[in-house]
Parts: C-alpha cells; structure tokens; sequence
C-alpha cells in the first residue's frame, strides 16, 4: 500500500481564542478521531486572539 493510500489528507483548522474555549475547541479537534472515522485528518493551523 502506498503512503498516499494510508495517510488521509488533512484539514486546515483556525481558532479564534486562545483562552479556556481556545483550549477546549482545540482538545476536541486533537481527538475527535477518537469517536469518529474521519475522511480528513484535522490539523491545526492557526489561532487568532486579543
């Protein structure tokens, strides 16, 4: 099996809060893989706050 076939691509996730929801939004998207089979693989990409 080919390493493209493997690896599912990914998606780009920006937050916008770094504080106690920046945290938890971020902490489920680390693990929603956990619960779901997903198609795409969450990647965290940017965070915006004050």
């Amino acid at each position: 099996m080919e390493q493209s076939e493997r690896v599912p691509p990914t998606l780009g996730i920006g937050l916008i809060g770094y504080a106690f929801m920046g945290a938890a939004h971020s902490q489920g998207w680390r693990t929603v893989g956990r619960a779901f089979d997903l198609p795409l693989r969450p990647v965290l990409a940017a965070v915006a706050g004050r």
